[in-house]
């Protein structure tokens, strides 16, 4: 089994939507788990959002979506977040 691979995600949906497309170009890539997990925008902002709820909209299967109901800041998201995945894993790859 492939180790799952977390993606992180703040307020950069076209990064994010390349970082996706970029993985799909690996001949591995229906065989991974995609874990995303999008922080909590400080200021909500309706153009960023609109892009995220599109990109999430068209995602294949192996993906789950984890949304955060508040903002964590980089550290605190990027350490609960792994501990929560490698909770479930032996191990993960983190973007």
């Amino acid at each position: 089994m492939f180790s799952p691979v977390i993606i992180f995600t703040y307020n950069r949906p076209d990064h994010l939507k390349n970082c996706i497309e970029s993985l799909k170009k690996n001949s591995l890539f229906y065989k991974t788990n995609f874990y995303i997990i999008q922080d909590k925008l400080k200021a909500p902002n309706k153009e960023i959002l609109l892009k995220y709820k599109s990109l999430f909209n068209n995602l294949e299967k192996n993906f789950v979506v984890i949304k955060r109901k508040k903002n964590y800041g980089l550290k605190k998201n990027i350490i609960d977040g792994t501990s929560y995945i490698l909770k479930k894993n032996k191990n993960v790859i983190v973007c």
